[in-house]
């Protein structure tokens, strides 16, 4: 019979926020360690368009400028709880993000004494040493120098540099 019909019917098709994840990061690293971080983006639509934003909050302060790339590296320079964030922005607005936490441990300080005299010293004669503190975070120091002769206390001190007057001979 030849007859047809027809209808017509409007879909909207909304925008989906783009899938954004921070891939590499650990779950713990040393203070003073470059941690590197890509991303990984999983769009549907068909921006071609991504902005990039990474952001870093220290024990929940903000911490050091962000980045902007597909990539982002990070040193902390002190231990403490570290919140990465990753926001992807497509082409149509639609934000995608990831978070990650990241607890930095604190790394011993390596120290050494300077000025130690490489002969005998005679009873009587002063001695001043020094020391050398090479850290990777941003600690601060306390210090304590002991001297001992047959395994008894004869000096001490808490300053970074220490001076002592050896009365007796021995080592």
């Amino acid at each position: 019979a030849g007859a047809s019909g027809a209808q017509t019917v409007s879909v909207h098709v909304a925008t989906d926020a783009p899938l954004a994840r921070i891939v590499g990061a650990p779950t713990t690293a040393d203070e003073g360690t470059a941690i590197a971080l890509t991303s990984q983006l999983i769009d549907t639509g068909q921006s071609d368009v991504h902005h990039y934003a990474w952001s870093v909050t220290k024990d929940g302060m903000p911490y050091s400028p962000g980045g902007t790339g597909t990539t982002f590296s990070l040193t902390p320079a002190d231990n403490g709880t570290y919140v990465v964030t990753l926001q992807v922005t497509d082409g149509d607005g639609d934000v995608g993000s990831d978070s990650v936490t990241i607890g930095v441990t604190n790394v011993a300080p390596v120290v050494s004494i300077s000025g130690a005299p490489t002969a005998a010293v005679n009873e009587g004669s002063s001695v001043s040493l020094g020391s050398i503190v090479s850290d990777r975070g941003n600690d601060t120091y306390t210090y304590a120098w002991q001297v001992t002769l047959d395994g008894k206390l004869v000096a001490a001190g808490s300053d970074a540099d220490f001076l002592f007057t050896p009365d007796d001979d021995g080592a």
